[in-house]
């Protein structure tokens, strides 16, 4: 499979978490909610634009994810922030001091240099620009600390959702899946 790599250009447009958003709204489909970005940030920019100050200008709640790959997932929501999936440090939540800055940027700093494609058969990663994304949180509203992602059929009908924890519970072991059929 990963010899012969050119199913993954065709599949990364609709895994790339902001290029998605494009292909939603030229489907232009009545009262459909796409949530909206406040910030992007790529590996040119990245280093000289991202700052506490940033930060703080941002409309909370929101979250800050990657475009490229299933990486850290993290919450700034009245001026606290958590990372709560696949982080690389501990993290509580905290003040939005320059302690969670200097967190957030590490972890934005490994997530915009990782390549995903090279995670099993993720070949669709290879063809996606790395970029950090900043998106109002328009789900939980700080209330929770998983990230539901919804799998699609054709014809747009939601068959799968999937709320993905990823705690290290007391024996070391993370994650914590939880699956419904949503028919």
């Amino acid at each position: 499979i990963k010899s012969n790599h050119t199913w993954g250009k065709n599949h990364a447009p609709t895994v790339d978490k902001l290029a998605v958003k494009t292909i939603l709204r030229k489907l232009n489909i009545p009262k459909l909610k796409i949530v909206p970005t406040l910030a992007v940030l790529d590996q040119k920019n990245i280093s000289k634009a991202y700052s506490l100050e940033f930060m703080k200008s941002l409309k909370q709640p929101y979250i800050i994810k990657s475009s490229h790959l299933s990486g850290g997932v993290a919450r700034v929501h009245n001026n606290r922030y958590h990372c709560f999936k696949y982080c690389f440090n501990e993290t509580p939540s905290v003040p939005l001091t320059h302690e969670a800055f200097a967190l957030s940027l590490n972890q934005s700093l490994e997530d915009i240099h990782l390549d995903y494609s090279e995670n099993g058969a993720e070949l669709q990663y290879r063809y996606i620009t790395p970029r950090i994304l900043f998106e109002e949180d328009v789900i939980s509203g700080g209330k929770t600390e998983t990230d539901v992602t919804f799998w699609w059929m054709s014809g747009g009908v939601p068959l799968f959702a999937s709320e993905q924890c990823e705690r290290t519970s007391s024996s070391g072991n993370r994650g914590n899946n939880k699956h419904g059929n949503l028919q």
